[in-house]
């Protein structure tokens, strides 16, 4: 399903590169879900949480065997982003999903190239496809409404899997303005009690000097400027995590 910042190319080799510190039975949290693309790849048990109602709404209902239509008409769509009910599951499924570029609201969707799947099939369909594979990896996976910044520390040895808003990106809509300094604090005090945080973010970001690169991910695309342009994508970990052991000694992976 298409979202703003998801990560739909790199979810499962972040899962795979998170899972190598994982303890067989720890409990994974994905605690900025998204449209759940890295956590699908990840083993149970597994809990996701998102600030975004609607969202959170969707992929519930998804999961309990709500079915989207099969299309949704550009004038439908133009009603939805009027009436927006974020407990019905229609309203994150038109306003993320058929949406240009994952953007809520961010204009109907469509493709003019006559070859393009998504021409001939429409976004809608897609869509309401692609969300049912996904949910097919998500049945056991407890889906909450809840802001990751109030979490309370979970079990020792957990992971906990972050990927906010990027600073310096497009904010998304539907949820307050995101405190980047408040997060890698909320980061820094589950390091401290005892989670393994993995922490994705932009190139463009400045995160305090405690949190190191694990890996960095070389994408090459239009977020980047353009054809033929590369952008950064990283993950972090705090340097007294047994990650940041390993990075301060040397190991660290460019992709």
């Amino acid at each position: 399903m298409q979202y703003l910042g998801g990560k739909t190319r790199w979810g499962r080799k972040i899962a795979e590169i998170v899972s190598v510190w994982r303890e067989p039975g720890a409990l994974w949290i994905d605690g900025t879900c998204g449209a759940l693309n890295v956590i699908r790849h990840a083993a149970p048990p597994r809990v996701a949480l998102d600030l975004c109602l609607p969202l959170v709404t969707l992929l519930r209902a998804a999961q309990g065997g709500w079915q989207p239509p099969e299309t949704l008409t550009e004038a439908q769509y133009a009603w939805i982003k009027k009436h927006p009910d974020p407990l019905h599951p229609l309203t994150a499924f038109a306003m993320f999903g058929c949406s240009f570029g994952g953007k809520w609201g961010g204009g109907y969707a469509r493709s003019h190239a006559t070859t393009d799947r998504r021409s001939r099939e429409g976004y809608c369909g897609m869509v309401r496809r692609s969300l049912a594979r996904k949910m097919q990896d998500c049945r056991d996976v407890d889906i909450l409404h809840a802001d990751v910044l109030e979490m309370p520390n979970p079990p020792r040895d957990s992971i906990v899997y972050l990927d906010p808003p990027y600073e310096g990106t497009t904010a998304y809509a539907g949820v307050p303005p995101f405190d980047h300094r408040r997060f890698w604090d909320k980061a820094r005090d589950l390091t401290a009690a005892g989670s393994l945080v993995f922490v994705s973010e932009g190139s463009g970001a400045r995160p305090p000097g405690d949190w190191l690169i694990l890996h960095e991910f070389h994408v090459k695309g239009t977020l980047a400027g353009g054809t033929g342009d590369y952008r950064a994508e990283r993950l972090y970990v705090h340097q007294s995590s047994p990650m940041g052991w390993a990075v301060e000694r040397g190991y660290r992976c460019f992709v």
